[in-house]
């Protein structure tokens, strides 16, 4: 581009301006670096600033999250140790939710996979729980004998009860009264019976 500006210049006066042509080229080149290198410094401080919002925006975060009910809950989870004993483990978690419990127990093989929970309703106000559960955790239980039957319904009925801090429990199966190979399950059960 230099060239053929020259080339234009010496044409048109007849003078060789060459000189004044390159001079002016690189004028503007240098100009050129000059706006490209403030270009590339606006966006660094952008960046620096939008970092510092964020930096900001989690120190208000982690100040404002200290008083939150969904923070450092702990699930209570009831299990049947190798030794034949009812153990607890403490699991801390953000969002407490029915399903953990029941999917601990699970995990735990407290229950097999096959054991479905239809629905549970705590009621903080009343202390109560309402589980009711389908016809293969029944047919679960059923099936594990007196002593089984006894650890399973212990640890479930401690594990919902002592987690969300309640004293009764109700174990439905589809609505109805669980019925166990040796009892019926009516009412409110509480942790120790």
């Amino acid at each position: 581009m230099a060239l053929s500006l020259s080339v234009m210049l010496l044409g048109c006066s007849g003078t060789d301006t060459s000189k004044e042509a390159k001079d002016t080229t690189q004028d503007t080149s240098q100009e050129d670096k000059q706006d490209t290198s403030q270009e590339k410094a606006e966006p660094t401080q952008d960046k620096t600033e939008q970092k510092d919002e964020q930096v900001e925006e989690n120190d208000s975060k982690e100040e404002d999250s200290g008083n939150h009910e969904a923070q450092d809950q702990i699930l209570k989870l009831y299990y049947i140790s190798d030794s034949e004993e009812i153990e607890c483990a403490e699991i801390r978690t953000n969002l407490l939710q029915t399903t953990d419990i029941w999917n601990g127990l699970i995990g735990e093989g407290v229950l097999s996979s096959e054991c479905k929970m239809n629905s549970c309703n705590v009621d903080q106000e009343q202390k109560t729980i309402d589980l009711d559960v389908d016809s293969g955790t029944g047919s679960y239980i059923r099936s594990m004998g007196t002593t089984g039957e006894e650890q399973i319904l212990t640890c479930i009925k401690k594990s919902f009860l002592k987690t969300y801090e309640c004293e009764r429990l109700k174990i439905t199966e589809n609505g109805q009264p669980l019925e166990t190979g040796h009892t019926v399950l009516k009412g409110y059960m509480t942790a120790d019976e």
